[in-house]
């Protein structure tokens, strides 16, 4: 973290002062200029480190919502086909109430990796909550239904360790054109698969 990061230079900062106090001028220029170069690489590291949890949830290890307008911009690219699946968990607030917070991050955790393993080309975000979206690339609806027809059963048959979990599915077929329209579509869908009884995915 931050505070470790500022002893880590302070310590070398002190070698410095003592390197050079101790040695010839040129055995000073070499030391330092090692110290330095070590002071810099940790730096450029915890740089990376925060790049990374700016990008990422760091509960579930998918790309957050934040970050996700780049990245869906890139993955759905102008005239590419593509689609996306709006998700959801089912009585999520009754997980929490009942089993406790903890309970319910380790369920997010299962559904987020069971969505990672089931992507064979496309990306899984967290969108909020207990809400995630899916990108497939190269999928009309009718393939993307079917892939979420495959997560919805592989969310349903999971053991999480907790108690049993469903989700519902909201999927759009990408238009090549604004990816923002394609979530408003997705997102309509999810709220009928809701509005139907749960558990189950609408297009």
């Amino acid at each position: 973290d931050m505070l470790n990061l500022l002893n880590t230079l302070v310590f070398i900062l002190y070698m410095v002062v003592l390197t050079l106090s101790q040695t010839s001028e040129k055995e000073r220029i070499l030391r330092l200029n090692s110290q330095l170069q070590t002071a810099n690489q940790k730096l450029e590291e915890y740089a990376q480190e925060l790049k990374r949890n700016a990008m990422k949830d760091a509960l579930t290890g998918l790309y957050n919502r934040s970050y996700a307008e780049n990245r869906i911009t890139r993955l759905l690219k102008t005239g590419h086909s593509g689609a996306m699946l709006m998700i959801d968990l089912d009585n999520f607030k009754y997980i929490n109430d009942t089993y406790g917070h903890n309970a319910g991050d380790a369920v997010l955790q299962m559904v987020a990796l069971t969505l990672q393993e089931g992507i064979e080309a496309g990306e899984a975000f967290r969108w909020g909550g207990e809400e995630f979206v899916l990108i497939l690339q190269n999928k009309k609806q009718q393939q993307a239904v079917a892939f979420a027809e495959q997560i919805r059963t592989a969310v349903e048959q999971s053991d999480n360790g907790v108690c049993p979990v469903t989700i519902s599915v909201g999927v759009a077929e990408y238009d090549g054109k604004d990816y923002q329209a394609t979530i408003n579509m997705a997102d309509q869908a999810l709220y009928r698969a809701k509005m139907n009884g749960r558990n189950r995915v609408e297009a």
